[in-house]
């Protein structure tokens, strides 16, 4: 102690003489503590004055949260760690004498871990690490007898409360360890270890036996003794043997009933399941209303520069935001609005009252925060982004998703996260927008000031991007490729086909054979989106197109002949079973047959689809909505693809919007 104490008086020296710093100073030597006594972690500052305008940061590793924050000569209550709150303190007497150890009460095995020691003052920042090992002495073992096994006895014992955990044997009578003792350890609620043994004795054996816990870390040994008498142990009879093998082959029929039951009991669950997959039809347009009906309030979102954390950068468009981790901090105005302590940035438009939907994409960040934030919440400071402060978001810290306050049962972590604020009824609710399924909800707020969306990333140069407010690509129709029975709107919205032939120019790019029609637009790469009202049409089909694809003749309208058509389930089948004769239906059949090695198609055989016939109408939302063929309707060819519609006798259909 005498060379340390040296060795700080001349740093003091150096420090003090120089810059003015400080260092903080903690044991190697790590510290060890016993569950439920109190421990100090010993950290001293150099030199020993603790100003007003430093902080005392006590953290351990694997918290978010601090275990002690020390400011303007008081614990932060808030800003503990509630596993800490009431249990651990500074001395508040030795504090001003830069005496800044940890004082944890109560000491719990979870406790145990790497703390540090740290004081901040303006931009200076000094830290030590201190390790906690934690130990705990358990019980003494306790024998009892568990019952007859075989021609023996079958012994058990029991020890808890340990850490780290020990080891448990048995020993005979003359010294041995008996080999075939079975051992099992497991934690308690609390982190301890629990211990249990069991063995089986026979008359053979000494019967005395010796049940031993000892801890070689903890140079700790317990011992209980049991004897047993000769009276207690099994003597067999002759009705023995014929009873077991009784036993046994009443077991066995029963096994036998058993596994015919489950057999039954599997087919009619087959049979459910696929009565259900038929059903599916009859609900999915009531998730795509309700999905419909969020996306219905979606609004365009730009990023507040003025706001931004001087680590961030947002890009041009003010759609993307990353943090960047560089030596040379940006020096922005200062705006007064701007968060300096936290790297957040708000959006641009603030809502008072109503309904607002927006996307935002985090693939490929590991460390973000989503949400709302008041106009009020703390931007200068350390604060805990919580209800409480005026903060209603969901984060991912690496493996942690959660909501601060609750964590979320998502699995896999989403991609692309959809946030949607109601603000009469106080409602903050995420989804995961890729697969339309909800996350979590906020409820019971009163909102009474203007909210903004917020965004935190902590992803070194990973963007987070938002994805509302994408400018929408419109699709018409090119009437030079109409069919002469279609009759297109003024507004290349809407076709029908028409019982009269009208007499058209030959342009070289209309369909003669079959009434079909192209959109006017054409697509060479990216990824297009659009919809079309079916609604009071029972004959129709729709898809892309190849730009070379035959329209003078007849073919069959299939990828093989550059269309895009996805899968036959578009096809009214109800409609052609009523109508057509037996010959027919045979043709169609021999039709669908190619469809079904299709890649769109691969998880319909064709078995499916002929259970299918009747409800045909009501699948074709649900492959539309499936997201692994979503994706591949995204169409991307060194043709052009374009829209092709087959139209039903005085029937519309309506090109409602298109988005990219």
């Amino acid at each position: 102690m005498g060379v340390v104490h040296c060795a700080v008086v001349l740093l003091h020296g150096i420090l003090s003489s120089v810059h003015g710093e400080f260092l903080v100073i903690v044991s190697d030597d790590g510290f060890v503590a016993t569950v439920g006594g109190d421990v100090v972690l010993e950290c001293q500052l150099v030199p020993d004055i603790l100003t007003s305008n430093m902080v005392v940061q006590w953290r351990k590793s694997g918290l978010i949260s601090p275990v002690l924050v020390y400011r303007h000569g008081h614990n932060d209550a808030l800003a503990q760690h509630q596993d800490y709150r009431a249990r651990a303190e500074l001395f508040k007497d030795e504090v001003a004498k830069g005496d800044i150890s940890l004082r944890i009460k109560n000491v719990r095995r979870f406790d145990e871990g790497k703390y540090t020691c740290s004081v901040t003052e303006g931009t200076e920042y000094e830290a030590s690490v201190a390790q906690l090992r934690v130990r705990a002495l358990g019980s003494l073992p306790r024998i009892r007898l568990q019952g007859y096994q075989g021609d023996g006895i079958q012994l058990v014992c029991k020890s808890g409360g340990w850490y780290p955990g020990p080891e448990m044997l048995w020993i005979g009578g003359d010294g041995q360890v008996l080999p075939q003792a079975e051992t099992m350890h497991h934690e308690d609620t609390e982190g301890l270890v629990n211990v249990e043994s069991n063995v089986t004795v026979t008359r053979q054996s000494t019967n005395k036996i010796k049940c031993v816990v000892r801890s070689r870390r903890l140079n700790v040994r317990h011992e209980a003794i049991v004897k047993i008498s000769d009276d207690i142990f099994p003597v067999a009879t002759d009705w023995v043997l014929p009873l077991v093998l009784t036993i046994c082959l009443l077991i066995a029929a029963h096994v036998a009933v058993f596994y015919w039951n489950v057999k039954q009991n599997r087919c009619i669950k087959e049979l459910e399941r696929r009565k259900s997959i038929v059903e599916l039809g009859l609900w999915i347009p009531l998730v795509q209303s309700e999905w419909k009906r969020i996306r219905g309030h979606e609004v365009s979102v730009t990023l507040d520069v003025e706001t931004a954390h001087a680590r961030l950068q947002v890009s041009e468009d003010r759609k993307r935001v990353r943090w960047t981790r560089t030596r040379t901090r940006r020096r922005p105005p200062a705006t007064g609005k701007r968060f300096t302590y936290w790297p957040c940035v708000l959006g641009s438009e603030g809502f008072t009252s109503g309904r607002h939907y927006w996307e935002v994409e985090v693939a490929g960040s590991e460390w973000w925060s989503l949400g709302v934030a008041a106009e009020s919440v703390e931007r200068k400071g350390w604060v805990t982004l919580t209800p409480e402060t005026g903060v209603w978001s969901i984060r991912r810290w690496d493996d942690v998703f959660d909501a601060v306050t609750s964590p979320l049962p998502a699995r896999p972590i989403p991609g692309r996260v959809g946030v949607y604020l109601s603000y009469e009824s106080g409602t903050v609710a995420f989804y995961d927008a890729d697969t339309k399924s909800h996350l979590h909800t906020f409820t019971g707020n009163t909102f009474t000031e203007k909210l903004y969306p917020l965004f935190w990333p902590w992803d070194v140069n990973k963007w987070l991007t938002i994805c509302s407010g994408s400018v929408p690509v419109s699709v018409t129709l090119d009437v030079e490729t109409a069919g002469p029975r279609l009759e297109a709107s003024e507004d290349r919205k809407r076709v029908r086909l028409t019982g009269t032939r009208r007499s058209l120019p030959d342009t070289g790019k209309r369909f003669t054979h079959w009434p079909c029609v192209l959109g006017l637009e054409g697509f060479t790469s990216g990824r297009h989106y659009w919809e079309v009202e079916v609604a009071g049409s029972q004959l129709w089909s729709l898809g892309v197109a190849a730009e070379s694809v035959k329209r003078m003749i007849q073919v069959k309208l299939t990828p093989e002949d550059d269309t895009g058509q996805t899968c036959p389930v578009h096809l009214p089948v109800q409609l052609f079973l009523k109508r057509w004769d037996s010959a027919s239906l045979n043709y169609l059949l021999w039709q669908l047959v190619p469809y079904t090695h299709h890649p769109l198609c691969e998880k319909l055989p064709l078995r499916f689809l002929l259970n299918l016939f009747p409800f045909t109408m009501n699948l074709c939302p649900l492959v539309l909505d499936s997201p692994t063929l979503g994706n591949r309707l995204c169409v991307s060819t060194t043709s052009i693809p374009l829209v092709i519609l087959y139209i039903s006798i005085r029937s519309h259909l309506i090109l409602l919007h298109s988005t990219e």
